[in-house]
């Protein structure tokens, strides 16, 4: 997969998480499903889900910024 791919499906899917998290999306949603039982169990996925949700977006940040020194840098007529 390509950083930028990654990098997407970290973002959607931190904000969605966090939608879930901060607002009563997921409780009503799961209520109005009839498994309202589930809702004391979200603060146990939904924070860890965020949290690699945004893990995901961070390492795809970090692949898809230039490296210095590198020799496509060097190529363009950069000298040290």
């Amino acid at each position: 997969m390509s950083p930028r791919h990654l990098f997407r499906i970290g973002a959607i899917g931190a904000v969605l998480s966090a939608l879930c998290c901060f607002t009563p999306l997921a409780v009503i949603s799961l209520t109005a499903l009839g498994m309202g039982a589930a809702v004391s169990y979200l603060d146990r996925v939904l924070w860890p889900l965020m949290a690699a949700f945004l893990v995901v977006m961070v390492l795809a940040w970090l692949r898809m910024r230039p490296v210095h020194g590198t020799r496509e840098s060097n190529a363009q007529g950069e000298t040290r």
